[in-house]
């Protein structure tokens, strides 16, 4: 499938609609924001090779009624309703747009880079990568994410936002998710590709940081309870505690010292000092468990 298909493609599974005019006839139209307009035209001059978007970008302010506001905002639109109106019928059922399997298993890396830049977002801070899949059902969300598995070998996690299904990639899948598609990412929607791009190093850090500043203010508040389900779940699970840790332990022998040796070399003055004191402050202990190692 060439190089317009699959953008149209994955347009048509992320922001890209179809719609029949009064007469019938079937037209394109996509939207971004207009932080998103090299984006929107470079899609669309790669989908001119098939299409014709004579009339094409248009830019307006959009009122949104949700926030109340408004947005400038970019559109394109394309009235090829001839080559369009077979692909109406295959991605809409009763107006409502669906997933057709069999096109679904014909997106290349280009054209799940395209979704992935129309519907996905990174979770900075998290290192996951999520689709917005909210215009389509569970059993859809479910077919989505057995494609990704099947044709790819990424697995993902079911997500649902209180009547919509989104699918997320735990850390290891995004890596190799993003990597599949990181050729095919435009420029100006490179902060998706998180950290595989050194330019969103700030991004990190300043995820990072807030959500530090979260967790700290939370444990604040809940403190007693925090420290009483601990407490709890200790005793309930120590065993299970203690063979995780010595797994742990032995599966990450040499990373554990690296760590330590790390951490030693940085902090060493404070170690040093810190030994001292304990020395000083426990003395007799120290010398009585010596006489009894000795005999």
């Amino acid at each position: 499938m060439n190089q317009a298909m699959q953008v149209f493609l994955g347009s048509m599974f992320g922001d890209g609609n179809l719609y029949p005019d009064k007469g019938g006839r079937i037209g394109y139209t996509e939207m971004h924001s207009l932080k998103q307009k090299d984006y929107l035209i470079w899609k669309m001059k790669i989908m001119s090779k098939r299409f014709n978007f004579a009339n094409s970008p248009y830019i307006f302010n959009k009122y949104d009624k949700r926030t109340k506001k408004i947005y400038p905002s970019i559109k394109i639109d394309s009235s090829e309703w001839r080559k369009l109106k077979k692909y109406y019928q295959i991605f809409y059922k009763d107006g409502r747009k669906v997933i057709p399997i069999r096109l679904l298993y014909k997106l290349n890396k280009l054209g799940l880079a395209i979704w992935y830049q129309d519907d996905g977002y990174y979770g900075y801070g998290k290192y996951t990568s999520v689709f917005s899949t909210d215009a389509f059902n569970y059993k859809e969300v479910l077919i989505i994410m057995k494609f990704f598995k099947n044709k790819f070998g990424i697995e993902s996690r079911l997500v649902i936002k209180g009547d919509a299904y989104n699918f997320e990639f735990d850390r290891d899948n995004t890596e190799k998710f993003l990597k599949l598609i990181r050729d095919y990412i435009h420029p100006i929607m490179t902060y998706k590709l998180g950290h595989l791009d050194k330019n969103n190093k700030s991004r990190i850090i300043r995820a990072k940081k807030v959500i530090s500043k979260n967790k700290h203010l939370y444990y604040l508040n809940n403190k007693e309870k925090i420290i009483n389900y601990q407490k709890k779940y200790r005793k309930e699970n120590k065993e299970k505690i203690s063979v995780r840790s010595r797994l742990y332990n032995i599966k990450n022998k040499d990373k554990i010292k690296e760590r330590r040796r790390r951490y030693y070399n940085l902090n060493r003055e404070m170690i040093l000092k810190r030994n001292r004191i304990y020395r000083l402050e426990n003395k007799n202990t120290i010398n009585e468990r010596r006489r009894l190692k000795n005999g």
